[in-house]
């Protein structure tokens, strides 16, 4: 099992266990869960015989000894606490584990006069190793797991428990990605995702052929993507080895002429491109890594979208809040959610029914593995033939999926949006601004609630529709950055100051007028008249109203009596009137939709008919000259893309 540390550092791999092979009492420290949906083999064992890694990485943070007697003391209450955990959750209260073993052998080694006894029990457990983990840096979540399993011992005991205090919590981190990073990643990573697309689809071109195997030099890229897909049919498995493709092609050994990635990459995903696709879809869903690695891969995964042929819909249930995710993405887009899905799903299939027949083979005990190893063995087959993320090794020849152990890693000591970062700013001009390095995956759900929270105008429902969350309270602790805090002191400041200045000088408060003094500071005389003219005249589409303090319900269905139309969607009511100057503000209108059917999800463009309004507002511009419609809608569409006009994207206010 891994060890979390930090964010960037999850996934590491550990260190070897120490002790040889598990005795009687040994094999007592190890069980297995009772999760319902992902049991897990639990081994207690290196809490009693030590654990150390000869060769130190960052994850590993130090050696410990053994200690049996304390294992055995609070060993039924781990049993009943870790067998009903998901696996995430054991390897949390493992590290923990790890973390206060080592706690005790720094105490014990700077008890230079021997007076503070060794662990052995709950019992001897004090304020000492309290002040020597304070002084390790350890974190709440670690103290806590630990702490809280001590003290279910001391209640058994009748023992007073330990009232320590927690340590001081981490400040959050103050920096959200921005927009501009978010773009260079999702670019780069669509190229990457693009590239393998293109693979697949050149190698694909070339038949089965294993007749090219006898020509002189069969060293080409088409040449070698014939020989082993030939290779792989005659072989009848998904990934043949090295002495399996010999014997097909009648030779002693694999030639080095056939490289057996070149072939692999060309027929399969590869941990690179899996791992791209992953990211691509962590940052358009927004979801949680956990949430997108739990997919489980069938054919209903991608479904069809219930009022439009051209989307499609895709699920995954968050296990720890017990909610689900949704993420809506359009079929002819082949870096959409789905397409991303289906198409790794297409390309790994052989792999997965080959991961099934190993599976198959194993449950009837061909290969007389031991109960314990085989039951191991299938828990892993079945969780890799379960997951969409599944890839082929071509240097190990061997099939594996992504999961939390290596999903950050490339090689040895590489971490793959490190390593893509550090592409992206080397391919940037001289001058340019860089990406931040420090940038994780767990970081693009966080830029995704916060544009969601910044396009939104600050709305903090919208930024926890977005977010999938049951409290908005959970959606703060996202926004909980320096950019977001620094915006709501300042609204907060320009909204006091613009109502007490509009009571002095006004003795009135408009919700219009605020809210320009909100975002500009200021609204002159000329501004204020514009507006009461504007409302007595016209609608803001530029259309005259019949009944403008009685709008149908359809149009405003939230309408206050003795008020004006709040939504003044006129292209969608039966009220409005088109006169012959209305074609500029109706190419406004043209211009804002198109800016927010660019920039809301495609659920709330759909729910809230914006495609019947533009629809309506195109075929009005229609009745109009060609020119001076064109030429307003480029005036519009400049403005909204030069930040000159901001548009209005929610229901707009009572008059």
């Amino acid at each position: 099992m891994t060890e979390p540390g930090r964010k960037k550092e999850k996934g590491r791999d550990q260190g070897e266990v120490a002790c040889g092979e598990p005795n009687e009492g040994e094999r007592a420290f190890s069980f297995w869960s009772v999760h319902p949906e992902l049991p897990t083999f639990v081994d207690l064992s290196p809490f009693a015989c030590g654990q150390e890694r000869s060769s130190t990485g960052r994850c590993w943070k130090g050696d410990f000894t053994g200690r049996p007697e304390l294992l055995v003391d609070i060993l039924p209450i781990l049993r009943e606490e870790l067998s009903i955990l998901a696996p995430r959750s054991i390897e949390w209260t493992l590290a923990s584990l790890r973390a206060w073993w080592r706690v005790f052998d720094e105490a014990e080694r700077a008890d230079s006069n021997k007076e503070q006894p060794r662990v052995c029990r709950v019992e001897d457990i004090t304020e000492l190793h309290q002040l020597v983990s304070r002084r390790m840096n350890m974190t709440v979540a670690t103290h806590t797991a630990f702490v809280r399993i001590v003290n279910l011992r001391l209640f058994q005991k009748n023992r007073p428990p330990l009232y320590w205090r927690l340590p001081t919590k981490s400040p959050l981190k103050s920096e959200a990605p921005t927009a501009h990073e978010i773009q260079r990643i999702r670019l780069a990573l669509k190229r990457r995702w693009f590239a393998a697309i293109d693979r697949w689809a050149a190698a694909d071109l070339w038949p089965t052929d294993l007749t090219r195997a006898k020509l002189p030099k069969p060293k080409r890229a088409e040449h070698v993507h014939s020989i082993y897909r030939g290779v792989v049919q005659t072989a009848g498995r998904a990934l043949p080895t090295g002495a399996q493709a010999a014997v097909v092609l009648g030779l002693k050994e694999c030639p080095r002429w056939l490289p057996l990635g070149e072939g692999i990459s060309g027929l399969y995903p590869t941990g690179d491109d899996v791992r791209a696709a992953f990211h691509l879809c962590l940052l358009i869903s927004g979801w949680n890594v956990s949430s997108l690695l739990d997919l489980v891969a069938s054919d209903d995964l991608v479904e069809r979208h219930p009022t439009s042929d051209d989307y499609h819909l895709v699920r995954s249930r968050k296990r720890r809040g017990n909610s689900e995710q949704l993420v809506v993405g359009r079929d002819r887009r082949s870096d959409s959610v789905g397409s991303i899905l289906r198409t790794l799903m297409s390309r790994s299939a052989p792999l997965r029914a080959q991961l099934a027949d190993e599976a198959s083979k194993l449950m009837d005990g061909a290969n007389g593995i031991p109960s314990m190893e085989r039951r191991l063995e299938l828990n892993r087959l079945r969780k890799m033939s379960s997951s969409p993320w599944l890839f082929a090794n071509f240097k190990a020849n061997t099939i594996m999926c992504l999961t939390q152990q290596n999903l950050y890693k490339v090689g040895k000591s590489g971490m793959y949006l490190q390593e893509l970062i550090r592409q992206i700013n080397c391919a940037n001009a001289v001058g340019a601004v860089k990406v931040r390095d420090t940038i994780t995956a767990g970081d693009f759900r966080d830029a995704y609630i916060g544009f969601a929270y910044e396009f939104s105008n600050y709305s903090l429902l919208t930024a926890q529709s977005a977010a999938g969350h049951k409290s908005v309270r959970t959606t703060q602790t996202y926004l909980r950055h320096r950019a977001w805090k620094e915006h709501s002191s300042k609204v907060v400041r320009r909204l006091t100051e613009a109502a007490w200045d509009e009571i002095e000088t006004q003795r009135s408060l408009d919700p219009a007028v605020l809210r320009e003094r909100i975002r500009c500071g200021e609204i002159s005389v000329q501004q204020r008249l514009a507006l009461h003219e504007h409302r007595a005249s016209t609608t803001r589409v530029g259309v005259r109203c019949r009944d403008f303090r009685n709008p149908p319900a359809a149009v405003d269905p939230d309408h206050v009596d003795g008020g004006g139309c709040r939504t003044q969607r006129c292209t969608l009511c039966p009220h409005a009137i088109v006169s012959t100057d209305s074609f500029d503000l109706l190419a406004r209108r043209q211009a804002e939709l198109e800016w927010v059917r660019e920039n809301i999800p495609v659920q709330s463009w759909s729910r809230a008919n914006f495609e019947d309004e533009l629809t309506n507002a195109s075929l009005l511009l229609g009745m109009f000259d060609t020119e001076q419609v064109n030429s307003c809608l480029q005036k519009w569409r400049a403005a909204i893309q030069a930040g000159a006009h901001r548009v209005m994207h929610f229901d707009g206010q009572h008059s």
